[in-house]
């Protein structure tokens, strides 16, 4: 079907047989169905929509067989579609949904609905796609390459979805794969039981993690370099164990611990109460708040680990102006040298670092910078619940009462 340029065509229905079905718009489409559906026969089915034109669908199908797939691809224009399920068989008889735009406009697609269930495949190639509601059922399949754009409302993840290029999404639920090689924004509610993997993530809303970030399978941290920022106004829940492996954690708003990873004693059994937050690779406070089940954190912390041959050394950087304290901040005793850890209050830093106890003999550098690194000397080293300044300096919740400035 052709379709030139000022003119118009609506119908009902739109039902694609056997392969090479084209529509040529240069115009305005509009159809309330469009069906791609594979047959009881071994011959596929297609149809791809070309032309600089509108596309407006309804209810938009494509569905693979026991015989044979399916496939439906928007290669210019902008296509309007109310919903779009997408669905197949098998691998090799999947439905398959492609945007693959040879004069890329903003958006390329855009969906009210998608939902794509098993062996269901959507593959955002070249152009951009921008959806209110996406489901991916298990063994469904979504992927956008590299340099696309996509935004996503809420998305409700149980199969494996591919980002290569920057992705924006509202509300999440992932419970399955859920890797972003691009840049990914999360700025609604989010929870995640299954895997994140990204490169560059950025937590605008509230994310509850009980799952993974940036661990593999093989519960290694992901290759190369990976970064998480929780935004100013957003919010991380999560524990730092075996299911966070984030390269470089960045804090503006609110990183929310769940509970703490390691013991102050090292000989400690592993079945007691941790008491201490272990650290390795980079976390930058910028501002924001590290919290323990939501109350602040000022406790004990550690730089730098060796759970095996090799020394795993963290950089904690602090900038902005908020005052921070911790009752200990103890580097890995065998950390000096290339592999050591370090503290950095940062050039710009306004506030005050207040430290209990700085044991820092293992220390690769501890870079003040002109800034204030305290510790208290009005009263027992941060140790007293009452004193006035311990408590402008926030050293209350850590101490013990032992004050001998009280009498």
């Amino acid at each position: 079907m052709v379709v030139n340029a000022h003119n118009t065509v609506t119908g009902d229905t739109v039902v694609a047989a056997k392969t090479d079905n084209k529509i040529t718009n240069n115009g305005s489409v509009n159809y309330k169905t469009v069906t791609v559906t594979a047959g009881d026969t071994a011959d596929g089915v297609d149809l791809s929509v070309e032309g600089s034109g509108s596309h407006t669908f309804g209810a938009v199908t494509v569905a693979g067989s026991a015989k044979a797939g399916a496939k439906m691809t928007v290669k210019d224009g902008q296509a309007a579609i109310d919903t779009l399920t997408i669905s197949g068989i098998s691998l090799g008889k999947e439905g398959l949904f492609e945007i693959n735009d040879e004069h890329p406009v903003k958006y390329t697609v855009d969906a009210k609905t998608v939902d794509v269930q098993s062996f269901g495949k959507l593959n955002l190639t070249k152009g951009s796609l921008k959806t209110g509601t996406m489901t991916v059922a298990k063994d469904g399949t979504v992927e956008t390459a590299t340099d696309q754009v996509a935004q996503i409302g809420s998305l409700t993840n149980a199969g494996t979805v591919t980002l290569n290029g920057s992705t924006t999404v509202g509300d999440l639920t992932n419970t399955n794969a859920l890797n972003a090689s691009g840049a990914l924004t999360i700025e609604g509610t989010a929870s995640n039981s299954g895997a994140i993997i990204g490169t560059n993530i950025s937590v605008n809303g509230d994310l509850t993690n009980t799952g993974r970030i940036n661990i593999g399978t093989d519960g290694a941290p992901a290759s190369g370099a990976t970064a998480l920022t929780v935004a100013k106004g957003g919010k991380l829940t999560t524990k730092i164990t075996k299911s966070y492996g984030v390269g470089t954690t960045t804090i503006q708003g609110t990183f929310n611990l769940t509970e703490l990873n390691s013991h102050v004693d090292p000989t400690t059994a592993d079945t007691a109460p941790a008491d201490q937050l272990l650290l390795t690779g980079n976390m930058m406070l910028d501002g924001g708040l590290v919290t323990l089940r939501d109350q602040e954190f000022t406790g004990n912390v550690q730089l730098g680990f060796k759970p095996g041959a090799t020394i795993l050394p963290a950089t904690l950087t602090v900038k902005g102006d908020r005052n921070y304290a911790s009752q200990q901040i103890t580097f890995y005793p065998d950390g000096t040298g290339a592999s050591g850890s370090t503290l950095v209050l940062d050039t710009t830093y306004t506030g005050t670092y207040t430290v209990g106890k700085l044991d820092a003999k293992g220390a690769k550098s501890v870079a003040v910078n002109g800034n204030t690194l305290s510790r208290c000397h009005w009263c027992c080293h941060g140790r007293c619940r009452r004193h006035a300044h311990c408590d402008k300096y926030r050293h209350r919740p850590f101490c013990e009462g032992r004050c001998r400035c009280m009498g």
